[in-house]
């Protein structure tokens, strides 16, 4: 889908798949981080969620797996997630290509799929010794590595 046919999805109420099947619109909260955040990755896309969250048939989801859960069940549906957890849980969803660029560790990595988020680890200013276990094995090459398989990235640690 490029950009416009995204903002057309959420704003034609008689959107329609290629194969003719109606776009079934599954939105997240307006308190949802994600929500926003894709509002600022598409510019444009706003206006139109909004105007989709007036629609009584439009289903608006309260967590992740709510609106991994209705995106799985709804046919046609078009919703959005992080591929981290679209990859973790194995949904039976299939990732869709913006502007010609699917999804991808590799695609974002070198700027042609710039749609990514951070997530954010914050612990006490003094941790408990479990925690900073955890912190160990996120900053090892084995905690490297299992972010990569979930198609995430260790960033800059502070």
């Amino acid at each position: 889908m490029t950009t416009a046919d995204i903002i057309d999805a959420f704003a034609n109420p008689r959107a329609r798949w290629p194969d003719g099947q109606p776009v079934t619109l599954i939105l997240r909260q307006r308190s949802d981080a994600d929500a926003g955040l894709l509002n600022r990755m598409l510019p444009g896309l706003e206006g139109a969620v909004e105007r989709a969250r007036a629609r009584p048939e439009v289903a608006v989801s309260t967590v992740d797996e709510n609106n991994a859960d209705l995106a799985e069940t709804a046919a046609g549906s078009l919703a959005t997630m992080s591929y981290s957890q679209f990859r973790m849980e194995k949904r039976k969803l299939q990732a869709i290509a913006i502007d010609g660029v699917a999804p991808s560790l590799e695609a974002y990595r070198d700027g042609r799929y710039p749609h990514g988020r951070s997530f954010l680890v914050i612990v006490p200013a003094s941790p408990r010794a479990a925690t900073l276990r955890v912190l160990e094995v996120l900053q090892s090459e084995r905690g490297a590595e299992v972010l990569r398989q979930l198609h995430c990235l260790l960033g800059p640690q502070s």
